[in-house]
């Protein structure tokens, strides 16, 4: 079975050659994702860290500086079926589906780095994008993904990290393009 991969005209559409080079390069955690079509979220980099259960999540968020905060039990839920307006729907907080009783981190700051975090089945992730156009990597998001690497290598984490994004065909990694 042959490994599907993006061609160049699409791969180098936003960034060039260069920049994904170097992000490819230097990211021992991280992937830098290219969306495989139109249809599809846009690009990001990301890392991605496993945890066993809510002490675990805990512990590694603290790592990150990052404190979950805590959902009332009669905070408002949508209602299956229902049409809300944007602004109606905004004020509905989004939970960790594991956890229900906290809110997941999403658009976050480490450190002042922006970063959104997600975290569902057992993972964290760390999302990378749209720091100088929306849906796009830069190196201001490069950059701030480094320093998540830098936390994981400092605390030790490194054990923790999921490396299952690679075989995904919007994955640029040195092994499926081995020219970067």
């Amino acid at each position: 079975m042959s490994t599907q991969i993006i061609n160049d005209e699409w791969l180098f559409k936003v960034n060039s050659r260069d920049e994904i080079s170097k992000w490819v390069n230097n990211l021992k955690f991280s992937y830098f994702w290219r969306r495989p079509s139109f249809r599809d979220e846009g690009d990001y980099i990301k890392t991605t860290v496993n945890f066993t259960d809510k002490e675990d999540l805990l512990y590694i968020l603290n790592f990150f500086n990052i404190e979950l905060n805590r959902l009332d039990e009669n905070s408002p839920k949508p209602i299956p079926g229902k049409k809300y307006t944007g602004l109606e729907f905004k004020e509905f907080k989004n939970e960790i589906k594991d956890f229900p009783e906290f809110e997941q981190p999403g658009n976050s700051k480490i450190h002042n780095r922006k970063v959104f975090v997600w975290i569902e089945n057992k993972e964290i992730d760390f999302i990378f994008s749209g720091s100088d156009k929306p849906y796009e990597v830069s190196n201001i998001d490069f950059e701030n993904c480094l320093h998540i690497e830098s936390i994981i290598l400092t605390n030790d984490l490194v054990q923790k990290v999921n490396r299952d994004i690679e075989s995904n065909i919007g994955c640029i990694t040195k092994s499926k393009y081995p020219a970067l």
